[in-house]
């Protein structure tokens, strides 16, 4: 017996929709891959380009504020281009950019390239969380609003596990760049120089992923999602969204939440590696190695986050979170290298649940018109706390001449975090 027509529709339909999830899955964790990359090699990078910790922070700075600029930049034309073309065109932008700066190896030529790979890196992974959020209404298959905030959640939460999952593995990847350029038949490039490897392996998977979200439907944003009942679908994004997203109760007090996390996120995967290298002179796999083993940690939470939902409220959730986080953090400033693994793990669970939850709630807080420009506008603003700490932290280990005082820094901002938590539990019921 042959399927009705809305049947074989609803089968095509369907598998269009998983192959366009499979394809955003890939972007995401080529973005990953990138930023693990120039975290696992950064101690080698450095003296090979003749620069020290504070010119290193400088060089993740304008990375970060091209992460920045692209955020803000996807909130704005995602709606024109759709998100197939604005991740596909930013994979292909940065692994242009890691192929240069690996022919170059200069920190003169680096920085702008640099910010050029932050440019590609931001329109992937705004462009995928936003995609990933607007398909969670799922057609309207949706029972309920509370059942579209749960979904918005998972999907959020499955997007950023495998955005950590490409992070653990550049990372430690990056770890081992310099024993691969050994390995490999003459090795392409000089003993110190030996970590651009990584970066062009990095450059290979983003091209592909560029290949791979050009040849798949569409989806995401490509496809608009339903209006809610007694809503109008999703207008057009201009700044006045902005203003109108500020104006959403409790919006901006997650918004700070997230911005601090991810001050802190960026900070620790800057600087873990070369602490443990400095402090307690680990070899650059091992310490490649607890960097992984935190994204893995965020990854692992993330993917239990994204297939099961905690029993107590998100807000409670992220007060929680933010407590371990802080304890962890201070321990792992003064904890010798293997003691760091099982640490760096720890507290990368701990930190799996921060980002995609604030942004559930923002959702949930939004009405359909606004939630997809207060997603990417959240997560641009959120993605401002990656430009500082990791130059701040780079500074402070030069000037101090200790890296346990630089570690010390993202464990005193979990601790605002926490405060701000409890600060919007409290004040929950009156906004």
């Amino acid at each position: 017996m042959q399927p009705s027509a809305p049947q074989q529709f609803l089968t095509v339909h369907g598998k269009s929709r998983r192959a366009a999830f499979l394809a955003i899955i890939a972007i995401i964790a080529a973005a990953g891959a990138e930023q693990g990359v120039t975290q696992g090699t950064l101690a080698r990078m450095l003296p090979s380009m003749g620069v020290r910790e504070a010119a290193g922070g400088l060089l993740l700075m304008t990375f970060s504020m091209g992460i920045v600029l692209a955020s803000f930049s996807t909130a704005l034309i995602i709606r024109t281009l759709g998100d197939r073309k604005v991740m596909a065109l930013g994979a292909g932008f940065a692994a242009a950019a890691w192929v240069a700066h690996a022919a170059f190896r200069s920190y003169g030529v680096g920085l702008p390239l640099f910010f050029l790979a932050g440019l590609g890196h931001g329109a992937m992974l705004a462009g995928a969380t936003s995609a990933a959020s607007e398909s969670a209404g799922d057609g309207g298959s949706a029972k309920s609003e509370a059942e579209i905030t749960r979904r918005r959640g998972r999907r959020i939460s499955l997007v950023q596990a495998f955005y950590m999952i490409g992070l653990s593995a550049g990372a430690l990847f990056g770890g081992y760049s310099g024993e691969v350029n050994r390995l490999l038949p003459g090795g392409i490039f000089a003993e110190s120089s030996g970590w651009a490897v990584a970066f062009l392996v990095s450059a290979a998977f983003s091209a592909a992923a560029a290949l791979f979200r050009i040849a798949s439907p569409e989806g995401g944003a490509d496809a608009v999602e339903p209006a809610r009942p007694g809503e109008t679908a999703a207008t057009p994004f201009r700044f006045g969204v902005l203003v109108e997203v500020a104006r959403v109760p409790g919006v901006l007090l997650i918004v700070l939440i997230l911005f601090l996390d991810i001050c802190c996120e960026a900070g620790l995967g800057a600087w873990l590696s070369p602490h443990l290298q400095k402090t307690w002179a680990a070899a650059p796999p091992l310490a490649g190695w607890a960097v992984s083993l935190n994204y893995a940690g965020i990854a692992g939470g993330r993917l239990l986050f994204g297939c099961w939902s905690p029993r107590i409220t998100l807000p409670r959730a992220l007060l929680a979170a933010a407590i371990a986080c802080s304890a962890l953090t201070g321990l792992l400033a003064f904890v010798p290298p293997h003691l760091s693994l099982l640490i760096a793990a720890l507290l990368g669970v701990a930190i799996a649940l921060i980002v995609p939850y604030g942004l559930a709630i923002i959702r949930e807080r939004c009405p359909n018109a606004l939630a997809g420009a207060a997603t990417s506008a959240a997560l641009g603003v959120a993605c401002l706390g990656s430009l500082a700490l990791p130059a701040v932290m780079g500074a402070v280990a030069q000037w101090t001449g200790s890296f346990k005082a630089a570690m010390l820094i993202p464990a005193a901002l979990f601790a605002g975090v926490v405060a701000l938590a409890a600060v919007y539990i409290s004040g929950r019921r009156r906004i």
